[in-house]
């Protein structure tokens, strides 16, 4: 049931992030790096030249990248902090989508679920968890580490060919 929850809430966060930009760029890669990137940008605050009684409010900047070839997965973005909370190795990264310094993060491992909850229980070490749900098959852990808020679920998956494990991370900064 927590996964169902978890699941909806990322896809909640992904499609209401997307629906923040007015103007989207899209470009497609071509061959082993193919993927699609969206880039959210704020409309020009006075595009006719009138008068404004109130500043127009800040959009949100961010990008959003999905893959489209499961031979390679999308990179990560420059800002990602690898070195805080770091992707476990030779994960296939689906979709990454960042939003003003806050990541959403959907991965797949070949790896055993219980190779990855081990790694991830690592990088916990040195977190301040409010919540966490540790089974034989999944883990999902809310809290806070180096900055960042994060919500963490690897579970078991049968989404992708060869893949059995499915990363899922959401970092804000505090």
């Amino acid at each position: 049931m927590k996964k169902v929850v978890v699941c909806c809430l990322v896809i909640f966060l992904f499609l209401f992030s997307l629906g923040c930009g007015k103007n989207d760029t899209v470009s497609e890669g071509q061959g082993k790096d193919a993927g699609r990137t969206v880039q959210t940008q704020p409309e020009p605050a006075n595009p006719g030249g009138t008068k404004e009684t109130q500043p127009a409010p800040s959009e949100p900047k961010g990008n959003v990248s999905v893959s489209v070839d499961t031979d390679k997965g999308v990179d990560l973005p420059k800002g990602y902090p690898q070195d805080k909370f770091p992707i476990y190795k030779d994960s296939y990264i689906f979709m990454v989508n960042e939003l003003e310094g806050g990541y959403l993060l959907t991965a797949f491992s070949k790896d055993s679920v219980k190779d990855v909850m081990e790694f991830y229980t690592g990088v916990l070490a040195t977190a301040q968890v409010i919540m966490e749900t540790k089974a034989a098959d999944s883990l999902t852990s809310f809290g806070t580490k180096d900055g960042y808020s994060y919500s963490l679920d690897v579970g078991p998956s049968n989404e992708l060919k060869d893949y059995q494990t499915s990363i899922t991370i959401v970092l804000q900064p505090e």
